[in-house]
């Protein structure tokens, strides 16, 4: 995996393969201010709620993440059509936890009325939990320390439901639910359910389409390879000055020249 996130203001690459259906990419990566930002451009940006500007950022292994917990708040996405998942999907993410009990939240939208992904502590799983044809229906992982980092991701391709944590297959699900997500008008909360996450939010992706083993473990090892990198270059002699386009390379620095095209004056 990389070992930095892009800058503030990347937003991704639409030809990219793991970019097909994305609704929301968050990279928790603005370092300070009330906003966080869907790199999709297609608006779904979240506001910090109680904003604390002493410790709601923090630095983490991959750059800036958001912390959720003491006197910080989580983070709420305006309603939208988007984010109701009626048929195949995919939830990916990557969070912190330092301690806490109940349900702490990843992302909802509500458990009991559309659809939620968190930590089912009394059992020390993470669970997916949705309503499907106007029933509860959850699927879990293996089981997990209580605290800790970690990458999951959460996908379904027709009837059956697939969890991968860390990198593992941790199986579809026993039964099958051919069934649609309810839908639903709740904001997208990230970082609560029942209780706040007492950790970090590190990034999370939303895409309304599902995703095979391959392009699991790719997204895994690389989460920002569908992302364009839009920044400020001085090229040497002429000191000409415009933007590129590129996408991201946490080896490539300002200031030299990454041997794309440049487009004087930006764009």
């Amino acid at each position: 995996m990389h070992t930095s996130k892009p800058p503030p203001g990347t937003l991704v690459d639409w030809a990219h393969p793991l970019a097909q259906g994305l609704i929301g990419a968050w990279l928790f990566n603005e370092g300070a201010g009330v906003l966080v930002n869907d790199a999709t451009g297609m608006g779904h940006n979240g506001v910090v709620t109680t904003p604390d500007a002493a410790t709601q950022w923090q630095g983490g292994p991959l750059g800036t993440e958001f912390y959720v917990g003491g006197t910080s708040g989580h983070v709420l996405v305006p309603a939208h059509a988007d984010l109701n998942l009626v048929g195949d999907f995919t939830i990916a993410f990557s969070v912190t936890r330092e301690s806490g009990t109940g349900y702490p939240g990843v992302a909802t939208r509500g458990r009991d009325s559309q659809w939620s992904v968190h930590f089912q502590d009394q059992v020390h799983k993470f669970r997916f939990q949705g309503q499907l044809g106007g029933a509860t229906f959850t699927v879990d992982t293996v089981g997990y320390s209580n605290t800790g980092a970690w990458v999951g991701v959460i996908t379904r391709i027709g009837a059956a439901f697939t969890w991968y944590l860390q990198g593992t297959n941790n199986g579809i699900t026993t039964g099958s639910n051919a069934g649609a997500i309810g839908i639903a008008t709740n904001t997208l909360a990230m970082g609560t359910e029942l209780v706040s996450l007492a950790g970090s939010l590190r990034w999370l992706y939303i895409s309304n389409q599902g995703l095979q083993p391959e392009a699991v473990a790719s997204l895994m090892g690389n989460p920002w390879q569908m992302m364009w990198d839009r920044k400020r270059y001085w090229y040497a002699p002429a000191a000409a000055e415009g933007y590129v386009f590129r996408r991201w390379n946490p080896f490539i620095t300002p200031g030299t020249n990454p041997g794309f095209m440049l487009f004087p004056g930006g764009l």
